[in-house]
C-alpha cells in the first residue's frame, strides 16, 4: 500500500504552478493568425502580442498573415487547429458580432463553438471624414451639403466591416443618398477622400488620427464616448446629434473552441499580464487604439451582447454581401 504524506501532498500543490508554467514553455512555436496583409491596426497589436508571449507563453510566436473573405479566412483556419494552445487568431470583432447576421447559412464557422473568446486587448472607435472636393467643415455642414447632391459616394474599409455599417446608418440618420466604396484596407479609403475623389469617408480612428490636422482632410466626428485629446475640437457623434452611431469595436484573441479551459486560463492570465504593462499601454496607445483589457468571461459576454445588438441593426440596412 503507498501511503502519501500531507508533505507530498502540499508540495504537490507547490509543483501545479510550475507545471502549468512548463505546458506552456513546451509549445515551441505559437502562431497568431490575422485576416489581414502584414502593415495595418490588427497586424500591428498581433505582432506586439507575439513579441511578448515569446518566452514566456510558448518559445516562438510567430504572425501569420491569411487574408481573404474579408477575413474571414483566419477564423476558419484557428476553427480547424489543434486546441492545444499553439494557433490562435487575433480579429476585429466584426468578425464575431456582425458577421453571423451578414452570412447566415454560409459562415464556415460559430465564433461561440468553434471559436473560443480569450482576452479583448483594445477598444476602437470610427470617425467620419471629409476632404477638399467639399466645402464642409462640419458635419452639419455636410449634411447640408449633401442634401443637395443626387448620390454621394463614401469610401470604407471594407464591405461588412463597422465603417462601412456607420456609414449605412448615418445616411438612413440623415436622409442622405450615400453610396458605399468599399477598399482594401481604411488607408486607400483615407487617400483618396484626401485627393479629392471621393466626398467622404469612414474608418477607424487609428487611421484619421494622422491627419487630424495640417492636412486636407477634415475629420467631422468620431463615434468615441468623449472628445479626444489630439482633436479637442472635433465633436462626437452624439454631440453631433447621432447618439445610435456611437459604434465601438474591439481587438479580441481567439483560441478554437475545442480548448480545455486550463489552457484558455493559461493564456489569459499571460495577456493580463501584458495588457496592463506600460510599455504595452504606450504602445497600444501609439497605435490610436483605447487600452481594454477584457478577461475571457467578461470578453464572451461582451462579444454575445454586440452580437444581439448588431442583428436588428444588419436586418434594417438591407446590405446583404456578395463575396
Amino acid at each position: 500500500m503507498t501511503i502519501i504524506t500531507r508533505r507530498a501532498l502540499a508540495g504537490a500543490a507547490l509543483a501545479l504552478p510550475a507545471l502549468h508554467g512548463a505546458r506552456a514553455q513546451a509549445i515551441r512555436t505559437a502562431r497568431i493568425i490575422i485576416g489581414f496583409p502584414p502593415g495595418g491596426l490588427t497586424d500591428g497589436q498581433a505582432r506586439l502580442l507575439a513579441q511578448k508571449l515569446q518566452g514566456s507563453y510558448a518559445q516562438n510566436v510567430v504572425v501569420e498573415n491569411k487574408p481573404g473573405a474579408s477575413g474571414r479566412l483566419a477564423l476558419e483556419a484557428v476553427k480547424a487547429g489543434e486546441p492545444d494552445g499553439s494557433v490562435m487568431v487575433f480579429t476585429p470583432t466584426d468578425h464575431v458580432a456582425i458577421f453571423p447576421h451578414l452570412y447566415p447559412g454560409t459562415l464556415r464557422y460559430d465564433p461561440f463553438v468553434d471559436l473560443k473568446p480569450v482576452s479583448m486587448l483594445s477598444l476602437f472607435y470610427m470617425g467620419l471624414s471629409t476632404g477638399p472636393m467639399v466645402p464642409a467643415k462640419t458635419l452639419a455642414e455636410f449634411i447640408a451639403w449633401g442634401r443637395n447632391q443626387p448620390s454621394i459616394p463614401f469610401g470604407n474599409p471594407g464591405a461588412g466591416t463597422l465603417p462601412h455599417f456607420l456609414g449605412i446608418q448615418f445616411a438612413k440618420a440623415t436622409g442622405l443618398n450615400l453610396t458605399a466604396v468599399a477598399y482594401r484596407g481604411d488607408g486607400p479609403a483615407v487617400q483618396d477622400c484626401l485627393g479629392g475623389q471621393i466626398p467622404l469617408t469612414s474608418n477607424s480612428m487609428p487611421a484619421i488620427a494622422p491627419f487630424l490636422t495640417g492636412s486636407a482632410l477634415k475629420p467631422l466626428a468620431t463615434t468615441a464616448p468623449r472628445r479626444l485629446l489630439e482633436a479637442p475640437d472635433l465633436p462626437t457623434i452624439a454631440e453631433a446629434g447621432f447618439p445610435a452611431l456611437a459604434y465601438s469595436g474591439g481587438g479580441c484573441l481567439m483560441l478554437p473552441g475545442r480548448t480545455p479551459a486550463h489552457l484558455v486560463n493559461a493564456l489569459d492570465q499571460a495577456i493580463a499580464g501584458i495588457a496592463r504593462s506600460a510599455d504595452t499601454l504606450t504602445s497600444l496607445n501609439r497605435f490610436g487604439v483605447v487600452p481594454s483589457y477584457m478577461n475571457s468571461a467578461t470578453v464572451t459576454k461582451w462579444l454575445r451582447d454586440e452580437h444581439a445588438k448588431w442583428g436588428p441593426i444588419v436586418e434594417s440596412s438591407g446590405f446583404r454581401p456578395t463575396d
